[in-house]
């Protein structure tokens, strides 16, 4: 037995690029440590994350087979979903459009749907609407357009007041109310999904329409999403306004991807608490308005379940606006309101829970989002044209009925339902959920319908999740790439854990123009092998029907290369690793290898650079910037690169070699600048300031010049720095953490010299030690504060308290409590010494936010 600990983030891959200003590189850089959580306790399916990540499905039931894609009767999807119950895993022997006479309600729960299983192009359900009315759902793969064909107005996939549901690598499309609206759920995520297209003119009752979806929850994800080419509701936050629990509605929105809104972006969000963390937003050709548009902020209007003027508090950072760099720096610049609340009862500086979860940039969410969010195992011409547009930020088709810039009102405006191509099912003899050869492959009996359900190869998983959960382990492993994980998944893999047999020298040095001696491997318990590193020339030939494949061939390159051979589809990956050492090849070698990278003012003459080329017969070039010379003398086999670059700037020059056996690369630097290194300070607001704690700092930023980049030291606990390297600003914002006094430093790097400016932050007491925020009828104090063991929260005005939440100085949540009452005693025997943060909420919504000391 093995055990395993692993975050879902397989692997790290960092580049470097050269080039002049990159707006990639925006970021936050905050100053608090995140706790990794280990979590023992089994989830859906590798890769759910979130807060559904927990449910189990039909994990231990029967198994179903969808075998047509009529729209009810046996063998139908309607069927195996709705009409049976039970703990069931639902599978597809058939790939089509499902063509629904009306509305498929999950009404029966503890149920997996894997659309992955579908042979050949998947499955897309259309005409009708999906209801999603049961606990302990999964549903993955599977295509929602609905259409107008039936003149419904309804949503394409859609649920409420349910609890643990994850949706995951789904699409939904062409809707007549809203894409996909789940709110009043809890335990819920839908993650790497694609939301599209909704019909704007299409025959809702109140007319134009084409939102994307009503969102919300008590403890609710929504991550790694492409909401696209909708006029508005990107999402539209339900808030609390139908539950009447602010202190309950809970939703973690972040990594998602926004593209072409027509009238606005997201808004509302009346009561609950909301992360909105590193999403990407970018208005399109049919964005009328609102363009530089995070989100607004709405109050209840007390025509439900609430009273008026219950409103949300947000964490918002890190999110990316294209062509609006100041939003992108300071993110509240696009948090619009629509209320008189001040903002700092809108907003909070501590992120809020956010589960179990990673995180990519902004940035890197766009593209991962773009190469593998919806039904992508196979995706269908619709998705892939909505993904194209989005990156390249254009649209194709028009609305029949007024709409424009990508905005439709009819599923016929682009074309319709795609033809989804059907191959023939794998032979499942027993019935079991998994094939005959994946059974004989790793051990199982094909004929025993039992062992399906055992837990033969992995603590979390029974062998037919194993099963299903491989065939889409390729794109779990490079969804995640570049993220950071807040947990680790601790379990057990048993037995069939993969396995490759070298047969040949896995490390090998041959002269240039010979071949290397073939190395041939085999490999178990595993769908394939894929290799990286090798140098140009060697061939990879691999034969996935018997397991084998061959590393034979010439390197065209010289040099020395280390390469890996990892296995995917397993119930692990397991690597082996190698090298190539080709010599006597082409070679590029400088005769003073500091003049490879050159740090000089502008108008000054570079170092001379003189390389030597061996085994080559020419070296062509690539990126040489005016002012610079490049003279290759084939007779001396020496390359020589001088002069004079007058404008500021990273530059590269690539040379690479022709006319050898082989080739090789190399590349000279040069950072250009106008000056010494310096450090402007910008903005009103004095460096040195001294505030009230519980107070946000008056933001300001710092400029550099010169350098390639400023580091910030010594900045207290919840001032975080933001960083624009297309403008070079270092933006300071937040709420310190902390009494005391930071003198913090700002020095440059990477320039001809250092900069160096120190200025210092002094946090003080404030006047009232039991109340940072005030404003509202009722007061809320705490006493004694500080503290020793126990304290007591009291409010006053009338209304009684109904929820308390403690956490820490950097932002965990620590303790949460349900209160009823004027009075409420909280036991804090086994905390540390320390400070604390304690928000209490009233029974109408009202909250503060108060500094704990404990003793």
């Amino acid at each position: 037995m093995m055990k395993i600990l692993r975050s879902e983030v397989l692997l790290l891959v960092v580049t470097v690029s050269w080039i002049l200003f990159d707006a990639s590189k925006i970021y936050a850089d905050t100053r608090n440590h995140e706790s990794i959580i280990k979590n023992e306790n089994p989830i859906a399916f590798p890769g759910a994350e979130g807060y559904g990540r927990f449910a189990t499905g039909g994990r231990g039931g029967r198994i179903i087979y969808v075998t047509n894609l009529n729209d009810s009767g046996e063998g139908s999807f309607r069927q195996a979903v709705e009409v049976e119950s039970g703990p069931r895993i639902v599978l597809f022997n058939v790939s089509g459009n499902i063509e629904l006479e009306s509305r498929v309600t999950i009404r029966n729960g503890n149920i997996t749907i894997a659309g992955q299983t579908a042979p050949g192009d998947g499955i897309t359900i259309r005409n009708q609407t999906v209801y999603v009315g049961a606990n302990n759902v999964i549903i993955r793969f599977l295509r929602f357009r609905m259409g107008d064909v039936l003149q419904v107005e309804d949503d394409a996939l859609w649920g409420r007041r349910q609890n643990t549901i994850i949706i995951d690598h789904c699409t939904m499309s062409w809707a007549t109310d809203e894409a996909t609206s789940f709110y009043d759920n809890s335990d819920f995520t839908m993650q790497w999904c694609i939301i599209s297209e909704s019909l704007r003119n299409s025959l809702h009752e109140k007319g134009s329409h084409g939102y994307m979806g009503i969102w919300g929850g008590k403890n609710a994800t929504f991550h790694h999403n492409l909401l696209a080419h909708h006029d508005s509701r990107n999402p539209r936050f339900c808030g609390s306004r139908y539950s009447g629990r602010p202190d309950l509605e809970h939703v973690d929105f972040r990594n998602n991807v926004i593209y072409n809104w027509g009238g606005n972006s997201g808004y509302a969000g009346e009561g609950g608490t909301y992360n909105m963390v590193n999403n990407y937003y970018k208005a399109g050709p049919g964005t009328r308005s609102n363009r530089d548009r995070i989100f607004q902020m709405y109050p209840d209007n007390g025509r439900n379940n609430q009273p008026a003027g219950i409103h949300g508090v947000f964490y918002t950072h890190g999110n990316y606006v294209d062509g609006f760099p100041r939003v992108t720096a300071d993110n509240w610049i696009g948090m619009h309101r629509t209320m008189l609340v001040p903002f700092d009862d809108l907003r909070s500086v501590i992120e809020f829970d956010k589960g179990q979860i990673s995180t990519h940039s902004a940035y890197d969410a766009f593209e991962q989002v773009l190469n593998w969010a919806g039904a992508c195992l196979v995706r269908d011409a619709v998705d892939s044209r909505v993904v194209n547009e989005t990156r390249e930020g254009t649209f194709t088709f028009q609305g029949s009925k007024g709409s424009t810039g990508g905005i439709i009102d009819s599923q016929d405006d682009v074309g319709g339902w795609p033809d989804l191509i059907s191959k023939e099912p794998y032979l499942d003899t027993d019935g079991d959920g998994i094939p005959d050869w994946w059974e004989i492959k790793y051990g199982l009996d094909p004929e025993n319908p039992d062992d399906g359900n055992n837990h033969d190869f992995h603590s979390f998983y029974t062998n037919v999740e194993v099963y299903i959960n491989s065939i889409v382990q390729h794109i779990v492993d490079q969804k995640n790439i570049g993220a950071k994980a807040n947990y680790i998944d601790v379990y057990d893999v048993f037995t069939g854990e993969p396995e490759i047999v070298i047969n040949g020298d896995l490390n090998q040095t041959v002269l240039a123009g010979e071949s290397i001696q073939s190395i041939v491997l085999s490999w178990e318990h595993a769908r394939e092998v894929m290799v990286n590193g090798l140098p140009q020339g060697i061939d990879l030939v691999i034969n996935n029907e018997s397991n084998e494949a061959v590393i034979s061939g010439t390197p065209l390159q010289s040099g020395f290369f280390e390469f890996d051979i990892t296995t995917l589809g397993g119930i692990i990956k397991v690597s082996k690793f190698g090298s190539v050492m080709i010599e006597n090849g082409a070679s590029l070698i400088a005769e003073n290898k500091e003049t490879l990278v050159q740090r000089l003012l502008v108008d000054t003459e570079i170092a001379d650079v003189v390389i030597n080329f061996e085994n080559a017969t020419e070296v062509i070039h690539n990126g040489l910037p005016d002012g610079l010379d490049l003279i290759i003398d084939t007779e001396s086999m020496q390359v020589f690169l001088s002069g004079t670059i007058s404008d500021a700037g990273v530059y590269s020059v690539d040379l690479t070699t022709e006319g050898g056996s082989t080739y090789t690369e190399l590349a000279v630097l040069f950072y250009v600048y106008t000056g010494g290194a310096e450090i402007i300070k910008h903005g009103a607001p004095s460096s040195n300031q001294e505030i009230e704690f519980g107070e946000a700092i008056e933001q300001f930023f710092f400029r550099w010049e010169n350098a390639e980049d400023v580091e910030i030291t010594g900045l207290p606990d919840g001032v975080v720095v933001i960083k624009d390297y297309e403008q070079r600003h270092a933006i300071l914002r937040g709420r310190p953490l902390e009494v005391g006094i930071y003198d913090y430093v700002v020095r440059t790097y990477g320039g001809l010299t250092e900069a160096e400016f120190s200025a210092t932050f002094t946090i003080v007491e404030p006047v009232s030690n039991s109340i940072l925020t005030s404003g509202l009828n009722q007061m809320i104090s705490v006493h004694p504060n500080p503290f020793d063991i126990n304290v007591t929260v009291s409010t006053y005005g009338g209304d009684e308290l109904r929820s308390l939440q403690l956490y820490s100085t950097d932002g965990r949540l620590l303790r949460e409590e349900f209160a009823r009452g004027l009075t409420h005693k909280i036991h804090t025997a086994e905390l540390p010494t320390g400070i604390y943060f304690l928000r209490a909420t009233t029974i109408k919504g009202d909250f503060k936010t108060i500094k704990l000391i404990k003793r």
